[in-house]
């Protein structure tokens, strides 16, 4: 009997020293982290089943029952529901959201055993009130090679010490700096200059706070691309100047230049040549218009490996002008509509409309946004502008006029209106005048050509006349002569008593001459 009871006695203190239980988890870990608890034993519990509590409190309960865990009072399914456990019964485990009130969690794990009854495990995990930690490249992602570059590690804490290291393998630094801003924040920031070499590597910031710790990495990507520094808007008051400068650097080995490319909504309007200096481009924008409004963008390219890579940036002007009218025009039915289209780069302050310069105050002028097409440097572009219109009831012929105002400046347009209703801007009417004019000149220049030619005189271009002349002989007595009554006599003395001239002419042209009292007759040599 003897032997039996200490078999007994044996039996009861090997089953309590083996059958005992551990709970695992994180000694530190961060609010509103999830945390792996697990609950193991050396033999399988009591229905295969623990039970999970969390600061005293009864949180959830985790079994193998059919060859599946489950978990809850629904028996819900392990695998849809952030637990599992073994399939001997061995151990079993859950997931457990750390809310963002708690300083300290206290877990326990519960599992009864046939021969020893309940056993339990406690475990507890510090909160650590700390976010992070993060890194952030201020000048982005991939990082240009070449150029001075900055990696940012940052993170939060309250109520405890932490530190932040850096690993970037063989990333030669150049300046490395902690910071503290206040009580809670902790930035250090690593200064390196990037080489194509550095491309692919991982580099990690480890914060660390007592035993606890964790990391963020990234992995450099770095590119021989030339890096652009172009200003992303600016303003031009209108008639002023301005220069848009665009700026390459980087590990350049043979680069240069595009063309600039002025754009307005997506449309390309013109290409620009600029003024290279070294490494720079610039161009020269004089006494800003409208039509200098849009996108202009500066391409540079840098040639390495027998690899052209190409990279641009675009700079937005806008120019602060007075408003621009596009389009005027009229509508008549019962009564006479004047419609004006326009530009304004801000919302019009003040509309006025005129006629012989005196403001029309009896009837309603309205303004509101609409659809314009504006002409800027020759292309047709489709933007946001304004239309204002007035009636005229009882319609009365004049000059009318409309004065626009913006916070820039003022424009004024003219439309002259008659009473029959026909309508026309004054440039229209000008050329309409001036074509009038022409054709009344042309009218009275033909009418007096043709009565010049019908009395005998023409203005006609002819060849030059070749004279040869010598003074008369002495008298000869010649055969003709012995002619009496010669009736051509009286017309070929000189009544001065000159001596005249025989005229020779070496042209086959007809002469003409006016008529006269004296008769010739045609003599054939």
């Amino acid at each position: 009997m003897r032997k039996i009871a200490v078999w007994i006695i044996l039996f009861f203190f090997y089953e309590v020293l083996w059958s005992y239980i551990q709970l695992k988890g994180p000694d530190y870990s961060i609010k509103n982290a999830t945390i792996l608890l697990n609950c193991s034993s050396d033999s399988p519990p009591y229905g295969l089943y623990a039970e999970f509590l969390v600061n005293g409190r009864s949180h959830t309960n985790v079994r193998r029952s059919n060859e599946k865990c489950l978990t809850g009072e629904t028996n819900l399914d392990c695998r849809y529901h952030n637990c599992s456990c073994s399939t001997i019964g061995l151990w079993y485990a859950f997931q457990y959201a750390i809310p963002t009130n708690i300083g300290t969690l206290k877990s326990r794990c519960v599992m009864r055993f046939k021969t020893s009854g309940q056993q339990f495990s406690d475990k507890s995990t510090i909160i650590l009130d700390i976010k992070g930690p993060t890194i952030e490249a201020p000048n982005g992602i991939p990082i240009a090679a070449g150029i001075q570059t900055d990696l940012i590690c940052i993170a939060c804490a309250t109520n405890v010490d932490i530190k932040l290291v850096w690993n970037c393998q063989e990333l030669r630094v150049l300046q490395h700096s902690n910071l503290i801003t206040n009580s809670t924040e902790y930035i250090s920031t690593l200064t390196f200059m990037p080489s194509s070499v550095h491309n692919g590597i991982n580099c990690s910031c480890v914060l660390r706070a007592g035993k606890y710790f964790r990391s963020t990495s990234i992995q450099l990507v770095v590119t021989n691309s030339p890096v652009l520094r172009l200003i992303k808007r600016t303003e031009c008051l209108s008639t002023l100047s301005i220069v848009l400068t665009c700026t390459v650097s980087g590990e350049l080995f043979k680069y240069g230049f595009k063309r600039w490319i002025h754009s307005v909504n997506g449309v390309i309007i013109r290409k620009l040549t600029g003024l290279i200096a070294e490494n720079t481009s610039s161009i020269i924008i004089k006494s800003c218009g409208y039509q200098d409004a849009g996108s202009y963008t500066c391409e540079a390219w840098n040639e390495y490996r027998m690899e052209t890579i190409l990279i641009n940036k675009t700079s937005l002007v806008k120019v602060l002008g007075p408003p621009v009218v596009v389009q005027s025009h009229t509508t008549q039915d019962l009564n006479t509509l004047l419609t004006v289209k326009f530009y304004s780069i801000v919302e019009p302050i003040n509309v006025q409309w005129y006629l012989f310069h005196k403001q029309i105050t009896n009837t309603s002028a309205i303004v509101l946004p609409t659809e314009i097409e504006i002409m800027i440097y020759g292309k047709k572009i489709v933007s946001d502008g304004y239309y204002t219109n007035i009636t005229l009831e009882n319609l009365q012929g004049g000059t009318y006029s409309v004065i626009i105002e913006n916070k820039y400046g003022k424009t004024k347009e003219i439309i002259e209106v008659y009473n029959k209703g026909y309508t026309y801007k004054l440039s229209v009417l000008l050329w309409i005048l001036t074509g009038v004019a022409v054709f009344i000149s042309t009218v009275t220049l033909t009418t007096l050509f043709l009565r010049r030619r019908n009395s005998g005189i023409f203005f006609t271009e002819t060849k030059p006349v070749i004279y040869h002349a010598a003074p008369q002989l002495e008298p000869q007595v010649l055969p003709y002569n012995d002619i009496h009554d010669n009736p051509y006599d009286d017309c070929n003395e000189d009544p001065t008593g000159t001596p005249y001239y025989i005229d020779v002419i070496d042209s086959e042209e007809e002469i003409t001459v006016p008529e006269s009292s004296c008769q010739y007759e045609e003599i054939n040599v």
